[in-house]
């Protein structure tokens, strides 16, 4: 079975697992900009990957409109939250009541990558707001105050298995 690996990434976190996970299935990575020379294949998986931003997960739109072209379809979003985080239950749920049941891989935070208006923004708005409302000490700050990444192939086992798992019933 061909397994087609989508991926979005902006600071190369999500693309790191993208990588692993094509690998490991033996899958073609397609970058989402050439999302549009991927062919329906109703006997392919579709494997999506794309960063959290704002809690939301660009190009998803488009992974809910394509996903029953294929015969089976799963998505993974990364976040610079660790695994634990106790937020993170809330934001899966919501995404699964939005069509979305997501494996979440932890990524990280890279300030060098950024773009200038990202950075700007973060800089100059969020992290004075966050140190004002939660302080330095709280997971947020942390979170995004400085580069750092948590990316782990161990992260990616919990799809990689479902999927194997899914061409093995085949």
């Amino acid at each position: 079975m061909r397994v087609f690996v989508v991926y979005k990434s902006g600071t190369g976190f999500t693309k790191a697992y993208a990588e692993f996970i094509a690998a490991d299935l033996n899958g073609a990575l397609v970058p989402f900009k050439d999302r549009r020379r991927l062919k329906p294949d109703p006997d392919a998986v579709l494997i999506f990957g794309a960063p959290i931003k704002a809690s939301a997960l660009p190009g998803s739109r488009w992974f809910l409109r394509n996903r029953g072209r294929f015969k089976k379809a799963y998505a993974f979003a990364v976040g610079a939250s660790p695994a634990d985080s106790k937020d993170l239950p809330a934001f899966l749920e919501k995404q699964k009541r939005a069509g979305l049941d997501l494996f979440y891989m932890p990524g990280g935070f890279c300030w060098e990558k950024m773009s200038r208006t990202t950075r700007f923004i973060l800089r100059n708005f969020f992290l004075p707001a966050v140190k004002k409302a939660e302080g330095e000490e709280s997971e947020m700050y942390r979170t995004v105050s400085h580069s750092y990444s948590q990316v782990d192939k161990k992260f990616a086992d919990p799809l990689i298995q479902a999927v194997k798992k899914e061409i093995a019933s085949d």
